[in-house]
């Protein structure tokens, strides 16, 4: 069961079995450039993100992109979900891109990835977004898996891409 509290968006929180989802903050910056680096090894890549540029572009007087972390009750992240803006011109609608979906190995089956997936949407909603979408890749079968489990749809788009429309309200 999640639960949303939401007065502005720098407030949004969720409270989960295993803690919260909340918005990140300026002090998560260390725990995020692990994680992230922690994903592009999952990828066999590696991560070039520095604390600047996450510090500018998620934090700055004009945040480019949100973050929202899954943190433990007890304290400690254990995983994030990195949210962009999108829009569908020709539709007239705004969306929201999740850029990155990450849960510590030792969290997974935990229903962190869920919760992330679940507070993402409803953050989206509540900032006016039409839709979720999100891209795996195409060998990626265990995600595709989770995000049709988690209520995405399937496009026919080559890398893979999952969809969810949210319901309107707010603006973005």
């Amino acid at each position: 069961m999640i639960s949303i509290d939401s007065k502005q968006h720098t407030e949004f929180a969720v409270k989960t079995g295993f803690g919260q989802i909340r918005m990140a903050l300026p002090n998560d910056v260390p725990a995020i450039l692990d994680m992230v680096a922690a994903l592009a090894a999952f990828n066999d890549d590696q991560s070039t993100l520095s604390k600047a540029f996450l510090q500018q572009h998620a934090f700055g007087p004009v945040p480019i992109f949100r973050i929202l972390v899954a943190e433990r009750a007890e304290g400690g992240l254990i995983g994030y979900a990195a949210l962009l803006p999108a829009a569908r011109l020709h539709f007239g609608q705004l969306g929201c891109d999740l850029h990155h979906l990450f849960a510590d190995v030792a969290a997974r089956g935990q229903g962190v990835g869920r919760a992330l997936v679940m507070a993402a949407a409803a953050w989206a909603a509540q900032e006016g977004a039409r839709y979720l979408k999100v891209a795996t890749n195409a060998e990626n079968l265990k995600a595709q898996g989770f995000y049709t489990a988690v209520g995405f749809q399937r496009r026919r788009t080559l890398p893979p891409m999952f969809e969810m429309a949210l319901p309107q309200s707010g603006s973005l």
